[in-house]
């Protein structure tokens, strides 16, 4: 299935439509402040006048082992050279653990997990990572395709050397502009996995090699950088799928090469429709079913009307909208306003004034973190006494503090970040601490580690021996109730049947300028 190049016109409202999703709410500047050319030049599109100078993120986090390289642009699905040639540094050796275990078993991460000040590399005065290049840590162009290669320490006891040759993944994304800045969280925890993994021995005591490319939100480059990394590079396996509107065009080919597809950034509703996805934690439909689940368990008892404000630019606003009236109806509260408002709309007082008048008490939008805040200010203004909900990826760290967004409701469907009574949460921030110092730990970071995780719980049972998609898959579909040591929701997979949908989650609360839990992980 190869899909058409969109003409401007429909990319433009495609783009717009990505804005107003919800992976879009965590991004600063992505809201009304913009015009269509200065969306368009940020999201890495090109032939768009732009009305100003664009700036590409860092989308090769300085992680340790990473380099970066220059990508073509592809047009009309014409073939991607991906240029993986660059070599990444050297991951300082760790203490693989103790002699004897097996390199399959979750202890073989002890020594890691348990010393997160000792042998790795320390923060410099930038806050890069020793162990990094100068080049891992410049400024990578839009399009960037990079890897993270397979130096590592030692393998564990027991693993023969026919074992230990490299495996590769691979991630395609948006990871640059506008968009990249909300997806790069994702893929930098998905590095640091790796960086933590190697570290200890490798995956099965196979040294990682993560390998990832920028789709500038065209589902034709999109496919053909699935295809390139499938045929040319071998990957066996794509982790953290981060597209959530190009990457539709990809599942077709994903299943007729039968590779599997594990995690995304949380907003692709497709990935329900292939036994070949494999959704991390909640997406899509869900995710915003599971934010009202959410709110009514941290929201005070007595508070049960709802307004819900939608943005108009397509059909993943409608599916928000759809999952938020679902997960209301299933946790009985009472929807008695229903707006919509565009993403470019640089005002929300009208439905702020709707909704106070309706008598709501909880409020939920689908703009951008700085619509989120506008929206939260417009409605104070006319005196809408009403707690907001966002999801995990509508919110950025400085909500708190923020007087505007305080007392928000935060729905999170990987385990909250900041939560290190949960030790799969400890061991996620102890890796951050060494070996990647940067990378701030949030709802992004850690939703790209714990896809890393997915991975190894579905190799853990595999044999020593090569690692293949087959084998992947064979260790995905034997998954029952995995939950990553409490990182996500209890993995479930059968042979030949598509990803079950599950709205579940943690509700996180902003109080006094801090993020606090405000209940206990729940299912819809």
């Amino acid at each position: 299935m190869t899909p058409q190049t969109p003409k401007p016109k429909a990319r433009r409202k495609a783009l717009a439509t990505v804005c107003g999703l919800l992976i879009t709410l965590s991004a600063a500047g992505c809201g009304s402040r913009l015009s269509h050319s200065q969306i368009r030049a940020d999201a890495g599109l090109s032939a768009a006048a732009t009305d100003g100078p664009v700036s590409a993120p860092d989308g090769l986090p300085a992680v340790a082992g990473t380099s970066t390289g220059a990508v073509p642009t592809v047009e009309s699905g014409a073939a991607v050279p991906v240029d993986a040639a660059g070599a990444g540094v050297a991951v300082p050796s760790a203490s693989p653990a103790a002699g004897g275990s097996s390199p399959n078993s979750a202890t073989a991460r002890s020594s890691v997990a348990a010393s997160p000040g000792a042998g790795g590399p320390k923060p410099s005065a930038t806050g890069a990572g020793k162990a990094v290049a100068d080049k891992g840590s410049q400024p990578a162009a839009a399009g960037t395709p990079g890897s993270q290669t397979a130096t590592s320490g030692a393998p564990p006891a027991g693993c023969p050397p026919e074992a230990q040759t490299p495996v590769k993944i691979a991630s395609i994304g948006v990871f640059s502009g506008v968009l990249g800045a909300i997806i790069v969280p994702g893929l930098r925890g998905l590095q640091a996995w790796v960086a933590a993994t190697n570290a200890r021995g490798g995956l099965a005591c196979h040294p990682v090699k993560l390998l990832w490319a920028d789709d500038g939100f065209d589902p034709a480059r999109n496919q053909a950088l699935h295809k390139q990394m499938a045929e040319q590079e071998k990957v066996v396996a794509f982790t953290y799928d981060a597209s959530p509107l190009a990457g539709a065009a990809s599942v077709g080919y994903v299943e007729s090469k039968q590779i599997p597809v594990i995690g995304n950034e949380g907003a692709g509703d497709f990935f329900y429709d292939s036994p070949f996805y494999f959704p991390t934690q909640s997406t899509g439909h869900e995710i915003f079913a599971m934010t009202v689940g959410a709110m009514a368990r941290a929201a005070p008892a007595d508070r049960k009307k709802l307004a819900v404000i939608s943005c108009t630019e397509g059909s993943p606003c409608t599916i928000a909208e759809k999952g938020f009236l679902d997960g209301a109806a299933k946790s009985g509260l009472e929807v008695v306003y229903k707006g919509k408002a565009s993403i470019t709309q640089p005002d929300f007082t009208a439905v702020c004034l709707a909704a106070r008048n309706a008598g709501a008490q909880l409020l939920l939008g689908t703009f951008t973190a700085e619509g989120q805040r506008r929206l939260a200010k417009n409605c104070q203004s006319v005196g809408l006494d009403a707690i907001q909900g966002v999801t995990g990826i509508q919110a950025t760290l400085d909500f708190a503090g923020d007087p505007a967004m305080e007392g928000v409701i935060v729905a999170e469907a990987v385990a909250p970040w900041f939560d290190t009574s949960i030790p799969a949460v400890a061991e996620f921030q102890a890796s951050l601490r060494r070996y990647a110092p940067e990378v701030p730990a949030d709802a992004g970071s850690i939703t790209g580690w714990a896809i890393g995780e997915h991975l190894e719980a579905a190799v853990r049972s595999l044999p020593l021996g090569p690692i293949t998609s087959a084998g992947i898959l064979d260790g995905l579909y034997s998954l029952r109730n995995e939950r990553l040591g409490g990182l996500t929701y209890p993995l479930n997979s059968t042979r030949g049947q598509k990803a079950e949908r599950k709205a579940c989650g943690w509700p996180v609360v902003i109080k006094g300028g801090k993020w606090l839990n405000a209940g206990d992980f729940f299912c819809l």
